[in-house]
């Protein structure tokens, strides 16, 4: 082990390096000159803009990333692999399943986001690195390791012991988000000692990335150190972490879209000096630790208990603003569609022409800050105390996570007579994340004050109401320093599971049970001046209890075929951000929240020979009591609201057909083809509220039933052709295929209140009340390799290969697949114009590269 500790320090450093806050310019670095224009002016006379802490532009990125989980592929997968990936360059979600029907497991433990409900992939990217032991099954069922859910059940493991001993080195060179990867993987295999030590590390990096004002910095490590204590006794550790900083690509609308051109339009970034400055960074760090222990005894009986510890961040900084025009933009305000047409031409012509219009304007934000002087009384709830400085109008804001997790798994398998298997097992998880809003940079100016400019112009005579901390009243904001909201959030689920297989003539069946007790609680560590007895303290304790079933049998006809039928019943309990009206600011809940519930059937055919192999499988899943909170900004109601919606239902119905054919070890030809229905199913119930009170604006009704779900095709197909030439060279080419995407709809349009002035069934009603469908879209990739053994000239001690691989992705340069593509969810209640406030979008790489070199031994 000493001979590895100094190797272990030198792989590491580079993560100390990454974990630390890095910006493309300095905090408070003042931006060059940038030309004033008279676009610059109108803006100066729009309204003032309002900054919603609720809904940013990174909450609808997080989203659609949590919406296309990026799980570990597997050959075991045959569905997802046959085709190649082009199903998910096209944003294609399997089965049409959102992120929180999916699981994952490293080393037994849950990788499981308590609070979001869905995995985070890129926190173990090292570990993806360095071991490929892994094992996808899709559906409902039986798992070997885990009860799981009905969709892609992940297990991998990251055992120091079970590799052979090797080294690899490999370069890279891309034009996408990561213009250079290096990485390092280094196994050692088990010493006469019974030690094995694994390593894996991986640096990436981009000035700029595909999009413009967009970058990425990251560092992805692993290490992994297993030791024998005797035949069938193993302790194994394995430590892994990804620190990492990217400049986002915002969604934005068509009209921006057309006017940047061929470029791709990102609002989130502008020129401060001759920098290329992006508002919009996500840092993320979260070191884990797993340590697990295996025993083993007679066949087919062990025991497996792993631990989990992790502790670490996540942070989306935005702009912020106070009682200022809005500097998004890509405001509605400032597009040329909303002035009259003598006008709009002038505006057009201007932003089309000159990119600095089209982005942010650091200089003007500077200048607004530094120009107002003002004085603040009683500051700081200090009577008499008063500050006085050039006070922030527009900051840079960051919403923190800090996330502590802790689990517990146990493992049991059991061998009987007759062939009967029993594996159950028992899991404790915890999290408690603090999230709160840090002041990331004052732009220019000397403070910042910590007021809520909602409830200024909702309650102007109670000053209590527009303080976001009476334990702070006036409260004095300078850079890094805690505002807005601040508040635990602690989380535990414990989980017991049992399942049962029986073999029979040709084929075997399992039943199989899981109960589960999921709580959690909030802490407000500020007290809200609108919510003084909901906002600070501990909130009382909400917990569910839910059980899941799940049975089904396989039929083995001969070698070749076999039939399988799985159902499930499940129950899930509902996330807290759907519980909570508005979980930044009070504890207040939606009322009458009861599980939600899923039940799902599928069965299919299976065919195995030398040459050809074969899925198909027909599923039905109902997915019922859903609920869900957004925030957003009521144009009718004329203030920021939270809509609880309760009763959602859902259905997803489809075919699944996947097939390879291998000619004479040389050609391989394989495709996917999914066909589905995901639709609706209910009309839920919307309680409006104002998010400066608990008063209830409204009781509607969504009329969504037969709406087709957004955010992946309906029908796709990939086909995926590879050929080998003399063992040496290899060649692909993967066409992907996909029709039936609909746009994100805006729930609020779909009710009476927003048609209740229109005649029905004109096309005014249509425009408001019909879901909107996206073309179909297509990509096709191609890639290339050699690998051959390193010349002897080189004089190795050890016998290297060489490999050099080459990958042209999206070869057609279509840049209109859309990653994003929603509605807004502010609406015209007055003029019942859909296209004052139209969707956003935002769209996949066009043709880009990547080149890959690498040699092992």
């Amino acid at each position: 082990m000493k001979h590895h500790i100094p190797v272990i320090a030198i792989l590491a450093f580079p993560a100390v390096l990454l974990a630390q806050h890095t910006r493309q310019v300095k905090p408070q670095e003042k931006p060059g000159p940038v030309p004033d224009s008279a676009l610059s002016a109108d803006r100066e006379k729009a309204p003032e803009g309002m900054s919603v802490l609720f809904v940013t532009q990174a909450d609808i990125d997080g989203k659609y990333m949590q919406d296309l989980p990026a799980l570990a592929e597997s050959a075991t997968d045959f569905f997802g692999s046959a085709g190649g990936n082009g199903l998910a360059l096209l944003g294609f979600r399997r089965r049409g399943y959102a992120a929180g029907m999916h699981t994952m497991h490293l080393n037994g433990a849950s990788l499981e986001n308590l609070g979001t409900g869905s995995v985070e992939t890129a926190a173990f990217a090292g570990v993806s690195l360095g071991f490929h032991e892994r094992e996808t099954v899709a559906g409902a069922a039986a798992l070997p390791n885990a009860f799981g859910s009905i969709g892609n059940n992940v297990w991998m493991d990251a055992f120091a012991g079970d590799q052979r001993s090797r080294t690899e080195f490999s370069a890279g060179l891309s034009d996408s988000r990561e213009s250079v990867r290096i990485s390092i993987v280094h196994h050692t295999g088990f010493n006469p000692g019974r030690w094995a030590v694994s390593v894996a590390c991986r640096l990436a990096m981009s000035g700029e990335g595909y999009v413009p004002g967009t970058y990425y910095n990251g560092f992805d490590g692993a290490i992994a150190i297993d030791k024998k204590l005797g035949n069938n006794q193993r302790l194994s550790l394995v430590v892994f972490a990804s620190p990492t900083e990217s400049g986002k690509q915002g969604a934005a609308v068509a009209e921006m879209d057309s006017l940047a051109g061929n470029i791709p339009y990102n609002p989130y970034w502008g020129y401060q000096g001759s920098y290329k400055r992006n508002a919009y960074i996500t840092r993320a760090l979260q070191p884990s630790a797993i340590l697990s222990g295996i025993h083993e005894w007679g066949t087919g009986n062990s025991i497996r208990v792993s631990l989990l510890a992790s502790n670490g961040y996540h942070e989306n900084t935005s702009l912020d603003w106070y009682a200022a025009p809005d500097p998004r933009p890509d405001y509605y305000q400032y597009l040329p569609s909303f002035y009259p047409a003598p006008l709009a031409a002038s505006v057009q012509a201007l932003l089309r022409g000159n990119e600095q219009y089209r982005q942010i304007n650091w200089q003007r934000l500077y200048e607004v800050n530094e120009t107002s002087f003002e004085s603040v009384p009683d500051a700081n709830g200090i009577a008499g105390n008063m500050v006085s400085g050039r006070r922030s109008h527009y900051v840079v804001a960051a919403d923190m996570v800090n996330s502590l997790r802790a689990g517990l798994n146990v493992i049991i398998h059991a061998s009987f007579r007759r062939g009967i298997r029993v594996v159950g097992g028992a899991s404790w998880q915890f999290q408690s994340d603090r999230k709160y809003r840090r002041l990331e940079d004052l732009l220019g100016g000397d403070f910042f004050l910590d007021v809520n400019q909602f409830a200024q112009s909702s309650f102007p005579l109670n000053t209590n109401a527009t303080q976001s901390d009476l334990h702070h009243i006036n409260h004095i904001i300078h850079a890094n320093e805690v505002y807005g909201y601040d508040y635990q959030l602690r989380l535990s689920r414990n989980m017991a599971w049992a399942q049962v297989t029986k073999p029979f003539h040709r084929g075997e069946a399992f039943l199989a049970i899981e109960s589960t007790q999921f709580q959690f609680q909030r802490e407000g560590n500020m007290q809200n001046g609108l919510f003084p007895d909901h906002s600070f303290g501990s909130s009382p304790k909400t917990s569910f209890f839910t059980v899941a079933v799940k049975a089904g049998a396989a039929i083995q006809l001969n070698g070749h075929q076999s039939f399988f039928l799985h159902a499930a019943c499940m129950q899930r309990p509902p996330l807290p951000q759907n519980v909570y009206l508005s979980e930044r600011t009070k504890d207040i809940q939606q009322q009458n929240l009861r599980p939600e519930t899923l039940i799902s059937v599928e069965g299919g055919y299976q065919l195995q020979t030398s040459v050809w192999s074969a899925t198909g499988t027909l599923y039905a899943t109902q997915e019922d009591h859903v609920s869900q909170v957004l925030t957003y900004y009521d144009d009718d109601l004329h203030t920021l609201v939270n809509d609880a919606l309760s009763g959602i239902g859902r259905s997803y119905v489809g075919v699944e057909i996947a097939g390879r054919f291998n000619y004479h070890r040389k050609l391989t030809i394989g495709a996917s083809l999914a066909v589905g229905k995901y639709i609706y199913t209910t009309r839920p119930q919307a309680i409006v509220t104002a998010d400066n009170s608990v008063t209830v604006l409204s009781l509607d009704t969504l009329y969504i039933k037969q709406f087709r779900l957004a955010g992946t095709p309906q029908q796709a197909i990939s086909v995926r052709a590879q050929y080998s030439i003399s063992g040496n060279w290899r060649a692909s080419l993967t066409m992907a295929y996909g029709d039936g995407r609909w746009l994100d709809f805006n729930p609020i349009r779909r009710t009476f209140r927003a048609v209740q002035n229109i005649v029905a069934e004109s096309t005014a009603w249509h425009s408001v009340l019909d879901e909107g469908k996206l073309s179909p879209e297509a990509i096709v990739v191609a890639s290339a390799g050699y690998s051959c053994k390193a010349p002897r000239s080189w004089k190795l001690k050890k016998q290297a290969f060489i490999a050099l691989d080459g990958r042209i992705q999206n070869l057609t340069g279509n840049a209109h697949i859309p990653v994003v593509a929603a509605e807004q969810l502010r609406f015209d209640f007055q003029g019942h114009d859909p296209a004052k406030f139209p969707p956003k979008y935002l769209y996949a790489f066009g043709l880009n590269y990547s080149l890959t070199a690498s040699i092992r031994f």
